[in-house]
C-alpha cells in the first residue's frame, strides 16, 4: 500500500481521479467513485460483481450484512492473561499480525510529515467513517481534519473546516458525502450552494466533502452570547441515526436541535459542561445520569455511581438505544449488582442494566484509560474498547488491550482481539496517545491511535477484523 504526502494530486480533485483497485491484505476493494455509483444505483447493478467485494462493499446495496459474530475466529470469554510481546513499530503502510491475538493490523498513518508527529482518531464516540465506508476522517494536530480514504486508508485533503473542538465533526448515517459541525470560525469565507458565506461563529453547519461546499443548518447567535461560543459539549456523542436531532450547548445553556421541525427546545435548568446528547432513535436524549424525552423533560434515571465516567451512545442487539459506560463506582439501587464493570450497558428504555465486562463476570476492576465505541450503526449491539490499564506492561487480563462485547445475553461474547500499545497519560505525549478506539458502521473494522510503548509520535491503525489469522 503506497502512502501519500500532505497534499497529494493537486491537480486533480479525488473524484476527478482514473477509477482503480488497490490491493490490500488479501481483500481487493474498489475506490470511493465506485462505491458511490453502487450506494446510488436504482437497478442493473452487477450482482456477480459484488459477490466478487468483501461483505461491505456488497452491503452498501441492500444495507443489510451478515449476522455472523465480530469474534468469529477469537477466543471468546477468554480470562487468561496473555502478555503482549515486542516488536518494533511499523512503517506507514505497514500490515502485521498481533503476535498474542491474530489479528490483522495495518498502520494507516505517517506522523512524522508532521511537525506535532501526532495522527489521531477523533474520539471513540465519534464515526471516524462515513455511510459506506468509502471515506474517513483523523485528526492531524497543529494541521486540522484530514480525508482519507475509507478502503485504500489514502491521504485526499484537508477539510476547509472550523468545528468546535477536535472531536465536534460528525459523519451523516445515511448519505456519505456529508459532515455536520457547529462551526466557531468567524470572518471565513466559504462557498456554498447560493455562493460565497462569511461565516459568523456559532452555526450549525454541513460540508459535502464531494462538492467542497458547505450549508448554513441553523445560526445560534440567538442563544449564544458573544463569549459563549457553539459546543456539542465536554462528553461530545454523534448526533441521531436519522440527522435530525442535535445536542448543543452554548456556556451553561444545553439545547436540543430538531432538523425536522426546525426547532430548539432548551434544558430547564444548567447543562455544566455536558450538552445533551440524542440516542440514536432521536427520541430520547442523555444528560447527566438523566433519559430527557424530545421536550428536555426527564423520563427516568440511570442506576450510576458516577454519571461523567467515560460513555458511548448505542443501540442494544433489539435496537434499544443503549447508554455504555465504564463505572468505577458502585451504583445507588443494585438494578445489576454493585454495578462496576470496564464495561457497563444500560437500557434506557427502561433503566436496566448489565455489566459486560467486570469483576461480576470474571474480569479485573475497571481499568484506567478505558474508551468504548458503540457507534457501529449497521452493528447494533456491539462495542470496541480500549483499556491502559495501572501499567504499560501489557501483561494482564485488559492491559493495553483493545476488545469486542456483544450485548445479545444470549450469547454474552467477549474478544479480545489485540494490544493497541498505547501508553497514553502514562507516556510522555499524554491525552492524544489514548487509543480512542472507532468501530466502523459495518462493525468489520477498528480504529485506534497509538503511541507505539511511548516512542514519542502517535499513528493511527486499523483491524480488520473479517481477514484476522487465527493462533
Amino acid at each position: 500500500m503506497a502512502y501519500t504526502s500532505i497534499e497529494p494530486h493537486a491537480h486533480l480533485t479525488y473524484w476527478e481521479k482514473p477509477k482503480r483497485a488497490v490491493c490490500l491484505a488479501k481483500y481487493v476493494f474498489v475506490l470511493a467513485p465506485l462505491l458511490s455509483d453502487i450506494a446510488s444505483a436504482q437497478s442493473g447493478v452487477d450482482d456477480d460483481l459484488l459477490l466478487m467485494m468483501p461483505p461491505i462493499l456488497a452491503a452498501t446495496k441492500t444495507d443489510t450484512l451478515s449476522t455472523a459474530s465480530l469474534c468469529s475466529g477469537f477466543a471468546v470469554n477468554d480470562k487468561q492473561d496473555r502478555p503482549m510481546r515486542s516488536m518494533s513499530k511499523p512503517a506507514a503502510g505497514e500490515s502485521y499480525v498481533d503476535a498474542v491475538f491474530g489479528s490483522n493490523i495495518t498502520r494507516i498513518s505517517d506522523s512524522s510529515l508532521l511537525a506535532s508527529g501526532i495522527i489521531k482518531t477523533l474520539y471513540s464516540t465519534i464515526q471516524a467513517w462515513n455511510a459506506d465506508e468509502s471515506l474517513m476522517v483523523l485528526w492531524h494536530r497543529g494541521a486540522g481534519h484530514y480525508l482519507y480514504d475509507g478502503q485504500s486508508y489514502e491521504l485526499i485533503e484537508r477539510l476547509n473546516l472550523t468545528p468546535a473542538d477536535i472531536e465536534q465533526l460528525f459523519w451523516s448515517t445515511d448519505s456519505p458525502d456529508l459532515l455536520y459541525y457547529p462551526n466557531k470560525a468567524v470572518g471565513q469565507s466559504v462557498k456554498t450552494a447560493q455562493g460565497s458565506y462569511q461565516l459568523k461563529g456559532n452555526e450549525l453547519m454541513s460540508y459535502n466533502v464531494r462538492t467542497r461546499e458547505h450549508e448554513l443548518i441553523k445560526d445560534l447567535n440567538g442563544i449564544c452570547a458573544d463569549d459563549d461560543g457553539i459546543t456539542a459539549g465536554n462528553d461530545v456523542q454523534m448526533l441521531s441515526y436519522d440527522d435530525n436531532v442535535f445536542g448543543l450547548r452554548c456556556g451553561t445553556t444545553g439545547f436540543s436541535y430538531r432538523r425536522s421541525s426546525d426547532t430548539i427546545t432548551l434544558l430547564a435548568r444548567p447543562s455544566e459542561s455536558n450538552a445533551p446528547q440524542a440516542f440514536p432513535s432521536g427520541d430520547l436524549l442523555y444528560h447527566q445520569g438523566q433519559i430527557l424525552n424530545s421536550r428536555l423533560s426527564v423520563e427516568r434515571v440511570l442506576d450510576l455511581g458516577t454519571v461523567n465516567e467515560h460513555s458511548s451512545l448505542g443501540r442494544l442487539y433489539n435496537g434499544n438505544d443503549a447508554y455504555f459506560a465504564v463505572a468505577f463506582d458502585a451504583n445507588q439501587n443494585n438494578r445489576c449488582g454493585n454495578g462496576i464493570g470496564s464495561v457497563v450497558v444500560h437500557d434506557v428504555n427502561n433503566a436496566s442494566c448489565r455489566v459486560l465486562v467486570g469483576p461480576s463476570n470474571g474480569y479485573p476492576y475497571t481499568l484506567s484509560g478505558t474508551h468504548i465505541s458503540a457507534v457501529a450503526h449497521r452493528r447494533p449491539g456491539w462495542a470496541a474498547v480500549s483499556s491502559v490499564g495501572y501499567g504499560i506492561e501489557g501483561d494482564t487480563l485488559l492491559e493495553q488491550e483493545l476488545y469486542l462485547v456483544n450485548t445479545d445475553p444470549s450469547k454474552s461474547e467477549v474478544c479480545r482481539i489485540a494490544h493497541h500499545r498505547a501508553t497514553g497519560r502514562r507516556g510522555s505525549i499524554g491525552y492524544f496517545a489514548e487509543p480512542h478506539p472507532v468501530l466502523s458502521p459495518s462493525g468489520t473494522r477498528v480504529l485506534f491511535s497509538s503511541d507505539w510503548n511511548n516512542s514519542g509520535s502517535v499513528d493511527v491503525y486499523v483491524v480488520e477484523l473479517e481477514i484476522h489469522e487465527q493462533r
